[in-house]
């Protein structure tokens, strides 16, 4: 078992504290720049909590739809090879649909992590 406080919870609380204690007395100069540092630790916080789930996800989803040439292969490797099968022509016609749903899956992915305001945005 882990000690506490994990790093989800490491980040959080630094986040917290930039918030409520040094930006408050930030000169107004400085403010911008701290609130990109909070801006960046709520991204990791995402990160920390979303990444590992999303990219279990995007993997089985890349390694069906890739059937046995996908098997056995990590994220990065079924992503080139995903990349050399649009290439190829591969998902022109007939497995075009399969292919955007999986594709828009992996970028909301992504949004939910990066940007979610802008995800929320599009609904």
């Amino acid at each position: 078992m882990l000690d506490r406080p994990d790093a989800r919870e490491l980040l959080l609380t630094a986040r917290q504290t930039l918030l409520e204690r040094l930006l408050p007395a930030l000169p107004e100069a400085q403010r911008y720049d701290a609130l990109m540092v909070s801006n960046a630790l709520a991204i990791a916080v995402r990160e920390v909590e979303l990444d590992a789930p999303a990219a279990h996800r995007e993997r089985a989803a890349l390694a069906d739809l890739l059937g046995a040439t996908g098997q056995g292969l990590d994220l990065p490797e079924l992503r080139r090879v995903l990349g050399s099968h649009i290439r190829l022509g591969m998902f022109d016609h007939a497995r075009r649909d399969e292919l955007m749903a999986v594709l828009h899956a992996s970028v909301e992915a992504r949004l939910a992590i990066s940007n979610p305001k802008l995800l929320a945005a599009g609904d």
